[in-house]
């Protein structure tokens, strides 16, 4: 089974994907103490990336999911303060209410906690089961505007962006994915197919 998904991966896998894993597994890694990872009921493949020093708790609103903790994103079920990390890879699109979500993390997060997330930008409509927003970067700091030292970095560009849009219409075009991967290998700030955003509470 793993061999078939890694090889269902190497053909299937988008050059997206690829980059956001790389820019993701350093910022997860770092992460030490008790982390929510919010719409993490499914396997990704940056779960590796998770260290020793982290106590990761997988939150998501489908049990189909099989997550840690069945809850909606905007009703966090845990105290103040009590969390040292969130974890928003690829949900804040899902999210009818997004502020409310990442007031739910300022509240959860303890002083100097970190919110580690990612977005798409120009990338096909994908339920899960809703697929509500895109954002800028601009966009992204306004939503992080109570939060202190953010960071918002692009990933892609046009070229990886027009290939996704492309083969998402074709499933037998995606067996060109592993030449076309290196297509967005320098990111655009002006057309990226999306962002990976850090930001951390003030102390």
């Amino acid at each position: 089974m793993s061999r078939s998904r890694d090889l269902r991966g190497y053909w299937f896998r988008t050059g997206h994907r690829t980059r956001l894993t790389q820019q993701l597994r350093p910022l997860i890694r770092g992460i030490d103490g008790t982390a929510l990872d919010v719409g993490g009921g499914r396997d990704a493949p940056h779960d590796g990336a998770w260290g020793q020093g982290a106590r990761r708790i997988r939150i998501d609103i489908s049990p189909l999911h099989r997550p840690d903790v069945l809850a909606d994103a905007g009703w966090l079920p845990v105290s103040d303060r009590s969390v040292d990390a969130i974890v928003l890879v690829e949900v804040l699109e899902h999210v009818s209410d997004p502020r409310r979500l990442l007031a739910e993390a300022a509240r959860t997060l303890r002083p100097g906690g970190v919110v580690i997330g990612s977005v798409p930008f120009v990338f096909p409509i994908h339920g899960d089961p809703h697929d509500y927003f895109r954002y800028t970067a601009d966009g992204l700091r306004s939503l992080l505007q109570g939060f202190d030292i953010v960071r918002v970095l692009p990933i892609g560009n046009h070229w990886s962006a027009a290939w996704t849009l492309v083969a998402a219409r074709s499933r037998a075009l995606r067996i060109l994915n592993p030449l076309m991967r290196r297509l967005g290998g320098t990111p655009s700030a002006t057309c990226p197919q999306g962002y990976v955003f850090t930001a951390r509470t003030h102390r």
